[in-house]
């Protein structure tokens, strides 16, 4: 199997284990959901944020024209939006209806060494608006880089090798159809 098709199928079985939600507890000592008055609040203290909705519609204009500048810069490089989804929300939003949008870019080869730097920066600058200014390095050889930028807006990550990605995660939000929850009767 092919490296790219192997690291898509590995993300793509992340993404779906990952969303699980098993009942057996959130790691931090708890055997199992929070009281629902808790994931009520918990959700009404997101109902301050814009929506799931409106957060996917601002995170795909921004992939996308991420996207199409760094397919720009590389002649011949073409790309395609591979996931457009929402996954949910770990933490202390593991028991709420709280979801982050989900993307992923896959582009058609891999972005060249001379123009990585460049490429790197549109994404730096891509994702500002989101808060997004933590930077790290998780691969750096010829032919072989992945870097990730995150912040309180959520995480977005680039990388390349025989092809190359870009994927960006929001940060936890309500969706419009999920209105509040009546508060339990007595």
């Amino acid at each position: 199997m092919r490296w790219p098709m192997a690291w898509l199928l590995a993300l793509v079985c992340a993404v779906v284990l990952g969303c699980g939600r098993s009942g057996h507890g959130t790691g931090r000592g708890e055997e199992g959901p929070v009281s629902p008055e808790k994931a009520a609040a918990l959700e009404d203290a997101l109902r301050a944020k814009p929506s799931l909705e409106a957060a996917k519609d601002q995170y795909r204009s921004a992939v996308t024209q991420m996207a199409n500048a760094i397919t720009a810069l590389v002649p011949g490089l073409t790309w395609s939006m591979d996931m457009d989804t929402w996954t949910g929300c770990g933490g202390d939003y593991e028991w709420t209806r709280a979801k982050a949008a989900y993307f992923m870019v896959g582009f058609s080869g891999p972005i060249p060494d001379d123009k990585w730097p460049q490429v790197v920066q549109i994404v730096k600058d891509g994702t500002k608006k989101f808060g997004a200014t933590n930077f790290g390095v998780m691969k750096d050889k010829p032919g072989d880089h992945d870097i990730y930028i995150s912040g309180a807006g959520g995480i977005f990550k680039l990388g390349t090798q025989v092809a190359s990605s870009l994927t960006a995660q929001s940060d936890c939000r309500i969706s419009e159809t999920d209105t509040p929850k009546p508060s339990p009767s007595p």
